[in-house]
């Protein structure tokens, strides 16, 4: 998909354009002001693709000096390096010291035991985040959740979390499990809800309103009945950090008028629903649904149908 909104998907909002604040122009912030403010660049639409203090910014990021020696393989302290970086993706914060210190010791000794293998992962997994920092955010953001929908079904299907790796047991603490759809392999970590809150506080900066959505109710209804969701809710809450990022990535790709012109119809719709629902659904359905999203739709239409269902 392309990254930009199209004038088409902008609808009416060239009706509801208001005036926008220029150099020399002190009136109080525009909806289009608001935001421009509000697309502030996030960890993952950054330069290097990682979050702030993470392992591709130390300083010996790049050193060869060698680790471990088994059978003849080498491990280096830049490849455990380019581990936790991964795990920090993933994870979507910089590990703390002691996090990498655990990691670091089962990495040396997952090499020590099995080291053709474990080289073997290391040099795919020291690829992936060579080319990170030259993806776009949204294509950071696809890879980000196709892999942790990899390294976390095994837990979401019923897998003790102690029996993982050091790896996967950090990312899981991080990133823990809300809920799952392993029948397509859909899983829904704590990231998805802070991208669901992150999208309504967007609308609401924007629009100038206070929104009255309740995060705690919200995860209560998770736990409650998320089984139970239309499929459709199910796989657009498993989107929602891939999501936002395409629906950040449109907007700021605007030119600042069509941003003026979208941001008040935000403001106004807003204002004459009461809400920020309409104009939240507006830019899910203007920055359409992930590939994500369309894979896992096209296994659920490949799924055997009872007898007699047609």
């Amino acid at each position: 998909m392309s990254d930009a909104f199209t004038t088409d998907q902008l609808g009416a909002a060239g009706r509801d354009a208001g005036a926008t604040n220029r150099p020399g122009n002190h009136q109080d912030p525009t909806p289009g002001d608001r935001l421009r403010a509000a697309l502030a660049p996030t960890w993952i639409e950054a330069a290097t693709g990682f979050p702030a203090r993470a392992a591709v910014l130390d300083p010996s990021f790049a050193s060869s000096d060698v680790v471990a020696v088994a059978e003849g393989q080498v491990l280096t302290e830049s490849q455990i390096l380019h581990l936790v970086a991964f795990a920090e993706f993933l994870a979507g914060v910089a590990l703390d010291p002691l996090d990498r210190e655990q990691l670091w010791e089962a990495s040396v000794a997952d090499f020590l035991a099995d080291p053709h293998t474990q080289l073997a992962d290391v040099v795919r997994i020291a690829g992936a985040v060579a080319k990170i920092g030259g993806l776009s955010p949204l294509v950071r953001a696809r890879l980000r959740q196709r892999a942790l929908v990899r390294v976390l079904q095994p837990v979401a299907i019923g897998a003790e979390l102690a029996a993982q790796s050091a790896a996967v047991q950090l990312v899981a603490r991080h990133q823990p499990i809300v809920a799952a759809f392993p029948e397509v392999g859909a899983v829904v970590t704590d990231g998805a809800i802070r991208a669901t809150a992150d999208l309504r506080r967007l609308v609401a900066a924007v629009a100038g309103v206070t929104d009255r959505w309740n995060e705690a109710a919200f995860r209560a209804e998770i736990d409650r009945s998320f089984n139970r969701w239309p499929e459709d809710r199910q796989l657009e809450l498993a989107a929602a950090e891939p999501t936002l990022v395409s629906i950040r990535a449109g907007l700021r790709a605007l030119a600042d008028d069509d941003q003026d012109r979208l941001a008040a119809t935000i403001a106004a719709q807003a204002e004459s629903n009461g809400s920020v629902e309409v104009p939240i659904q507006g830019l899910r359905n203007a920055g359409r649904l992930t590939d994500l999203v369309a894979a896992v739709k096209a296994r659920l239409a490949e799924r055997p149908r009872p007898a007699g269902v047609t």
